[in-house]
C-alpha cells in the first residue's frame, strides 16, 4: 500500500513513518512537508492514500485540498486536525470531503 503522509513537523513524519511500517511491511510511505511538495509527489506517484495535516504550511488544509481534488486524481484523503480543530473537519466534509 503506497501511503503519502503530509505534515510540516519533520519529527511527526519520521516518527509516523516508522510507526506505520512498523505496524504493516507492506506498507510504503512517502513524506511531503508542503502542500507544493504534496501536489509533486501525487503527481508523479500513484497513492492509495494521503494523511493530511490541516496546517501543513501556509496553506490550509482545505485549499490543499480543493488542490488535489483539481488534480483530478481520485485518492482517499484523511485530514488530520487536532483537538479543538473540529470546525475544519467539519468545513472539509461542507467542501466535498467524505465522512
Amino acid at each position: 500500500m503506497q501511503l503519502l503522509l503530509a505534515d510540516n513537523n519533520l519529527y511527526y513524519l519520521e516518527t509516523a513513518q516508522k510507526m506505520l511500517q512498523f505496524h504493516n511491511e507492506a506498507f510504503q510511505v512517502d513524506a511531503a512537508t508542503s502542500s507544493d511538495e504534496l501536489i509533486e509527489k501525487l503527481l508523479k506517484k500513484k497513492y492509495d492514500l494521503i494523511l493530511l495535516d490541516y496546517n501543513i504550511d501556509e496553506q490550509k488544509g482545505l485549499e490543499t485540498l480543493f488542490r488535489i481534488f483539481k488534480t483530478g486524481l481520485n485518492v482517499p484523503i484523511v485530514m488530520m486536525v487536532e483537538d479543538g480543530q473540529e470546525n475544519f473537519a467539519l468545513d472539509a466534509l461542507e467542501n466535498g470531503a467524505l465522512n
